[in-house]
C-alpha cells in the first residue's frame, strides 16, 4: 500500500507540482468561512459609509454654525 501511495504520490507532484491532500469537510468549512467572512466584510463596508456620510452630514452643520 506504501509503494502505491509513493506512486501515486509522486505522478501527482508531476503533473501538479505541491499540492495538498485536503478532507471535504475542511475545504467546506474554509469555504462557509471565506463566505462569511465577504459577507461580514460587505456589512462592515456599508456601515462606513453610513458613518461617514453622518460625519459629512454633521460636519457641514459645524461649518454652517461656525459661519
Amino acid at each position: 500500500m506504501q509503494k502505491l501511495i509513493d506512486v501515486t504520490d509522486l505522478k501527482a507532484r508531476e503533473e501538479l507540482g505541491d499540492y495538498y491532500i485536503v478532507s471535504k469537510s475542511r475545504i467546506e468549512n474554509l469555504i462557509s468561512c471565506f463566505e462569511g467572512g465577504a459577507k461580514r466584510i460587505a456589512e462592515l463596508t456599508k456601515m462606513v459609509e453610513e458613518q461617514q456620510a453622518e460625519i459629512s452630514r454633521l460636519s457641514m452643520l459645524l461649518v454652517k454654525e461656525e459661519a
